[in-house]
Formats: C-alpha cells, structure tokens, sequence
C-alpha cells in the first residue's frame, strides 16, 4: 500500500504503520486499544534509542554533510 489515495483519502507511511500497529487491538475497548498503543510505542522508542545510542559512540564517524550539519545546528 504505502503512499497514495485510498478512499479518497491521502495515506502515509506513518498511517500504515499506525494500521498495522493497531491491527491487533481494533476489536478491543478503547482502554486497550489506548494501552496497546502507548506498549507498541514506547517500545518503539527504546528500541530505536537503543540503536541510535549505540551509534553515537566515540569510534562512530559521520558523513562529512552531517558533520557540517550538527556543526551549523550547534552553533545557531
């Protein structure tokens, strides 16, 4: 599916993830479908901040335009 019309509608990687996220819990009361939500997200967010946190080691290099990036970033 992806990006594109449905329904008249514009859909977004971020809503097909949301969709497939909460494919489990659509039957479920809004309570659960509130828990699972907040569960599935703040997995996701340790995961990820894991994986970044892992990166930003010492040894770990940037491309040269990031570099340049974080440099401009940091000093405005």
């Amino acid at each position: 599916m992806g990006e594109g019309r449905r329904y008249d509608h514009m859909t977004t990687n971020l809503v097909v993830c949301m969709n497939s996220m909460l494919k489990g819990a659509r039957s479920l009361p809004f309570s659960h479908v509130l828990k699972t939500t907040f569960k599935s997200t703040k997995t996701w967010f340790i995961e990820r901040g894991l994986k970044t946190s892992s990166r930003l080691r010492p040894c770990h290099k940037y491309p040269k335009d990031i570099i340049a990036l974080l440099q401009q970033n940091q000093q405005k």
